[in-house]
């Protein structure tokens, strides 16, 4: 009744690992590998991190950095990343194919 769903998921599991590895991971290993860790990493969000018009030396972005590590519980680390990124764990190590990028933000006050 559901082999068509099976199908579905198993194709777009061995997008992310080949079918025939399967057998080497125990099934945490799997949700790591395809659904990224539970818990928030905020180093491993650190080291993949890119700033473009900005200084990670910068007083508001050091704002940032303890915001998040002092201020935030677990589930609004969850819900920042779901606002900026559209999920709410981050990949593991080696799956970040997009870093999270920070900007800067320009107010145009002659143009409003």
């Amino acid at each position: 009744e559901f082999d068509l769903q099976l199908k579905a998921m198993a194709k777009g599991i061995s997008s992310i690992i080949v079918s025939a590895a399967w057998n080497l991971y125990n099934y945490k290993e799997l949700e790591i590998n395809i659904c990224g860790r539970a818990e928030f990493d905020l180093e491993l969000l650190k080291q993949n991190t890119i700033f473009n018009g900005v200084s990670s030396s910068d007083p508001h972005i050091i704002f940032f950095w303890n915001i998040m590590q002092n201020r935030f519980t677990e589930e609004e680390k969850r819900l920042f990343l779901r606002f900026v990124w559209g999920r709410t764990r981050l990949p593991s190590n080696s799956n970040f194919s997009q870093k999270f990028e920070i900007l800067p933000f320009h107010v145009n006050l002659t143009n409003p």
